[in-house]
């Protein structure tokens, strides 16, 4: 199962370019790393998608991942800004 974190746009790791995936990766392991250090981690409200994908709000000892990924600048919040071309970075 894979969980998608609820409010954000982040680098794919099938993007369509090698800076993408990059990012991807870094996205990943900033992730997986902020996990390991938590003492308390919460899936809120998880929602299913397609393709065994679950949507979460995701906490880390109470911060949300995707403040995490997007104060990194590894994700971008679904608030309606332009979309980041992750190509470009």
């Amino acid at each position: 199962m894979s969980v998608r974190p609820r409010g954000v746009d982040g680098p794919r790791p099938d993007g369509s370019c090698s800076t993408e995936r990059f990012l991807a990766v870094l996205a990943k392991t900033k992730t997986v790393l902020a996990m390991a250090e938590a003492r308390l981690v919460a899936f809120c409200a998880p929602q299913d998608l397609a393709d065994g994908e679950v949507e979460a709000t995701v906490l880390f000892d109470g911060v949300d991942l995707q403040r995490i990924l997007s104060e990194t600048q590894l994700a971008q919040p679904l608030d309606g800004s332009a979309k980041v071309n992750w190509c470009e970075r």
